[in-house]
């Protein structure tokens, strides 16, 4: 039986569901415990190197706790066990609570409901930075079996219960809220063996379908919701984003925690809700960035040195700095693309060895060119790139994640060339100039979607965003600056007369 030394919890009283998940880990120990090496238990010396290439689809399951993820990794912790207890099955509050929810048949049914003031998570973070890596080991670590099979129980108040302690969900990528409500009934389907999906699938109502996911969610105990890959393109551009955000508070007003991860740009609107921000401060708002320089501590110090030792090879004969240099221009400091250039030259090693195998240089040099990691590459350079047309290749990188060395060289050589009159440069510049004005095209056109989406939404769900008269305000003064200013804003054509003087 868990004790309060485990689970700090049952000081307050016992609790069934805190017998089979991981006792407290502190902070200290979150390192230790959530680092992952699958080659320790593995002799592959003593398989021939020519032959010891399928060991390298299991570098998935090395897992490098560097200093980057223990808040996010800590925040997680905190909405599990929040959770839990807020959901005690033996309080009999909790109990009528979980009944009134299972006879609600409408989203104002659940409205009317007290606020359970649960919590959420932000992980944001581009392609890469190691959030979907992190969210899995963690969850595995904090809950060892997701799926819990309980017995009658008269002080908890059922029969029986089958409790589905997370869910990790993708974010559709058509970025429709029933696309998503339908995927949340397919992975509980996955994980319980039920058949929710089949009996709701023809279902075309968000409304209804809002309430049974709710209903479901609490059924079956959910004490984490995770919500992964949230794209711009299938959240931020969302005409349901505001519906989205309800739903989610919706959730955490029933009991249930959310955890958002995705790219940092389909959360810039959550950002303008303080009630909104106030409940994901909870777990935390934390942001994952690339190690720009290669120096950068966590980098460095805590993840290369941990992410080297997924070693099958028995000897790596090359340079010590200009190892770390393939490392970093191959990667740009992304945990995701180190790992898989990390292997890429580890294959190439192997694919023309026979007992034992040895790295060397040219391997780097092959890896590049792998077809698993020439696209992946092409990432790296454009965050590292100074050219204007390799660093803007990808819409879904953040301008937060450009390298500073990029912005400092760029902004030194401009003045110096265009004086020369450059024709690249002055292209480049009504490139940016165009990029400039569709951007502010793009936040006033979304500005006013959402204006016109406060129109049609009920009071309940206005106050639930926090949303005042003021602020409404705002954003239409945020509004009219926005077009005046597009109207400003100088022609491609001018731009290049003026370079030309």
């Amino acid at each position: 039986m868990s004790n309060a030394h485990d689970h700090p919890e049952l000081a307050a009283g016992p609790n069934p569901f805190f017998e089979h998940i991981s006792p407290f880990i502190s902070y200290t120990d979150l390192p230790r415990i959530l680092a992952s090496s699958p080659l320790t238990h593995i002799k592959w010396k003593s398989i021939p190197a020519n032959r010891r290439e399928p060991l390298l689809n299991i570098s998935d399951q090395h897992f490098v706790p560097s200093s980057a993820v223990l808040e996010p990794a800590s925040g997680l912790q905190i909405l599990l066990r929040r959770s839990l207890a807020q959901n005690n099955p033996l309080d009999p509050v909790v109990r009528k609570r979980c009944n009134q929810i299972g006879m609600a048949c409408t989203r104002e049914d659940l409205r009317s409901l007290e606020n359970v003031q649960g919590g959420g998570l932000l992980i944001a973070g581009m392609t890469g930075t190691g959030k979907t890596a992190l969210l899995k080991r963690a969850l595995s670590v904090f809950v060892p079996k997701q799926v819990l099979e309980y017995g009658k129980s008269d002080s908890a108040g059922f029969y029986s219960l089958r409790q589905c302690v997370y869910l990790l969900v993708d974010h559709p990528s058509n970025g429709s809220r029933g696309a998503l409500l339908k995927r949340i009934l397919h992975t509980l389907d996955e994980k319980l063996g039920t058949t929710y999906f089949e009996q709701h699938k023809k279902t075309t109502n968000i409304d209804t379908l809002l309430v049974t996911v709710s209903k479901l969610l609490t059924l079956h105990r959910v004490a984490v919701l995770c919500i992964d890959e949230k794209q711009q393109s299938t959240f931020e551009d969302s005409p349901w984003r505001l519906d989205f955000t309800l739903f989610y508070l919706q959730l955490m007003n029933l009991g249930v925690s959310v955890v958002l991860s995705g790219n940092p740009l389909a959360f810039e609107h959550i950002k303008l809700f303080s009630q909104v921000m106030r409940r994901f401060s909870v777990g935390g708002i934390c942001l994952f960035e690339p190690a720009v320089t290669g120096q950068e501590t966590w980098w460095k110090q805590h993840f290369v040195p941990q992410a080297r030792k997924f070693s099958i090879v028995e000897n790596w004969n090359i340079d010590t700095d200009l190892r770390s240099r393939f490392e970093i221009e191959n990667s740009s400091g992304l945990p995701g693309l180190f790992v898989a250039y990390h292997q890429e030259v580890q294959r190439s090693a192997l694919r023309r060895a026979y007992d034992t195998a040895e790295v060397c240089e040219q391997d780097f040099l092959e890896a590049q060119e792998s077809p698993r990691f020439k696209h992946l590459r092409s990432v790296a350079l454009s965050l590292s790139s100074d050219d204007f047309n390799v660093a803007n290749q990808f819409i879904d990188i953040p301008p937060a994640s450009k390298t500073s060395k990029r912005a400092s060289t760029v902004t030194a050589k401009q003045p110096a060339l265009i004086e020369g009159r450059n024709s690249t440069v002055v292209s480049a510049a009504q490139r940016l100039l165009t990029q400039f004005k569709s951007k502010q095209t793009r936040e006033a056109n979304q500005l006013s979607a959402q204006l016109e989406a406060f129109k049609t939404m009920s009071p309940d769900d206005i106050r639930a965003l926090g949303i005042t008269a003021d602020l409404i305000n705002a954003f239409e003064v945020q509004l009219a600056s926005l077009k005046a200013s597009g109207k400003k804003t100088a022609s491609p054509t001018k731009c290049d007369g003026e370079a030309k003087q």
